[in-house]
């Protein structure tokens, strides 16, 4: 099975955490510029500095156990979404406790702006990451060489696939011949032509 490449797996979290923080820090400027709920004092709106380390372990922790960092989405992104969503569902409900726990009059309304631009703010940075994703792969997945038993027909459709994929998690680095192969069989490119398939321990 392909696996996220651990340094794009930190990337990611470090991109998360940043993002939480931020969307946290904005929360607070929401509150204070936009003129929805109950009027308040100031400083009744400023976020409590324990509560940026509070919510980015939770957010690391729910995202962790959603298996955000660990799945093979890099292909399509509706399954990754699917995985941030549940997992920034969990945070929520774990952030809401802590405020229940700890800072009962931090602003519920100022709560809700910071899960809705965490959510928009990870989404948002998934959905570029699929689009540059053709730059990114080599730095996102490992890279599986792939060697296709067959030079035929078959063969040739299934490495025409692999060439003409949108990512880079497989290399075509060419075809061996069966022994049912015919040798005048032109399907395959000559010059990815590697061998013999009893030669495919060496290759």
């Amino acid at each position: 099975m392909l696996r996220y490449n651990p340094r794009y797996q930190i990337f990611l979290a470090l991109s998360d955490a940043v993002i939480v923080a931020v969307a946290l820090a904005l929360a607070a400027w929401l509150r204070l510029t936009l003129d929805l709920g109950a009027p308040g004092v100031t400083d009744a709106f400023v976020t409590p500095p324990a509560l940026f380390p509070i919510a980015i372990l939770l957010w690391l922790f729910a995202f962790q156990q959603a298996k955000v960092y660990s799945a093979v989405d890099s292909i399509h992104f509706r399954p990754a979404a699917r995985r941030v969503i549940a997992g920034h569902a969990v945070a929520c409900l774990l952030f809401l406790g802590v405020l229940y726990i700890t800072y009962r009059d931090y602003s519920r309304l100022q709560a809700l702006y910071f899960m809705a631009l965490a959510l928009i703010g990870v989404l948002g940075h998934r959905f570029v990451l699929r689009v540059l994703r053709g730059r990114l792969s080599p730095y996102i997945n490992n890279q599986r060489v792939v060697i296709i038993a067959g030079a035929n027909a078959v063969g040739a459709r299934l490495g025409a696939k692999i060439d003409q994929a949108d990512h880079s998690i497989l290399r075509l680095a060419g075809y061996v011949r069966l022994p049912v192969d015919a040798p005048a069989d032109e399907s395959v490119d000559a010059a990815r032509l590697l061998g013999e398939v009893d030669q495919l321990a060496e290759l």
